[in-house]
């Protein structure tokens, strides 16, 4: 949601030439931006938001610091249905790639195989006449096992690595977590949604999908997704980001082949979910050729 109504924003900025440059000007603060912006927020119903929260997948970092530069106080939370809603979130005190603090009277710990554990009086009692399944994620002791893996930061923010049935294992016999790196990926302009792929491989491999409305805010307007996958100058930017990204990793974590797909995502797919989360499994399935193929040539020859 929030990604679409930054689309819409943006496209009403970029019809008026003079109000653009009037909002991009760095000097401007937050509340002063918001209020030369007031009648674009108010046809979108946003003129007086007070509270603005990200759920189910984390925003992508540059549209996140775009409603932060409006001073909206928008906030990533983490949570799930077990555990009675949000277990913590923080809107006074953002910190970008965080979920904030956890509530009062909930606590969350990180056990020593890094998974996520919440116990309060909110966690659920288990599951419908399934007793097997709730001993599998709720120990004797109340803590819920949320199957997350994560971290606390020196201000005791969350910060999420994704999945532990999503943590890759290439022949080196390195446990990698993909969420940490593709959320950088998706950092690169021009890129929406990002998978590593690697398990059982000898090096990691990422599929990029392509942002539709790159193209128009680039000077590419009517380029279709397939010549943007095409296009060598994109191409050739990304892999100078992705090396930007590989300086500061392991050589077991550098991402050593990519490749551009030029179809969209969209939600309530096999490749996203309703809400926005990826489906590794659809992704997996739908291109299945093209992460074979990046492992069927020599890795240093990396785009395809």
């Amino acid at each position: 949601m929030w990604e679409r109504l930054y689309e819409q924003v943006q496209a009403r900025i970029d019809a008026d030439p003079g109000l653009s440059a009037r909002v991009r000007d760095p000097h401007l603060s937050p509340g002063e931006r918001r209020e030369l912006l007031r009648d674009v927020l108010a046809g979108l119903g946003l003129a007086d938001v007070k509270v603005a929260i990200v759920g189910s997948a984390p925003l992508p970092r540059r549209i996140h610091e775009f409603w932060l530069g409006l001073g909206f106080p928008l906030a990533d939370c983490y949570g799930q249905t077990e555990t009675g809603g949000l277990a913590t979130w923080d809107p006074h005190d953002i910190v970008l790639g965080t979920c904030g603090k956890p509530f009062d009277g909930i606590d969350v710990r990180i056990a020593d195989d890094g998974e996520i554990l919440v116990r309060s009086p909110g966690v659920f009692g288990g599951y419908h006449a399934d007793p097997e399944a709730t001993a599998r994620v709720l120990d004797r002791d109340g803590w819920y096992h949320t199957g997350d893996l994560g971290r606390f930061d020196e201000g005791g923010n969350l910060v999420l690595h994704g999945r532990k049935n999503d943590v890759l294992v290439p022949t080196s016999g390195h446990n990698v977590h993909p969420a940490p790196l593709e959320e950088r990926l998706r950092r690169i302009p021009g890129i929406a949604h990002a998978m590593v792929v690697g398990h059982g491989r000898p090096y990691l491999a990422a599929v990029l999908a392509l942002d539709p409305e790159w193209a128009p805010q680039h000077g590419k307007p009517g380029a279709s997704l397939a010549e943007l996958a095409a296009d060598p100058e994109l191409r050739s930017r990304i892999e100078r980001a992705i090396d930007e990204i590989n300086e500061r990793l392991p050589g077991a974590e550098r991402i050593r082949r990519f490749a551009l797909v030029p179809d969209p995502w969209p939600l309530a797919s096999d490749v996203l979910t309703a809400t926005g989360k990826m489906r590794r499994a659809g992704v997996a399935r739908r291109y299945a050729g093209l992460i074979d193929a990046m492992y069927e040539r020599d890795p240093e020859r990396r785009s395809r």
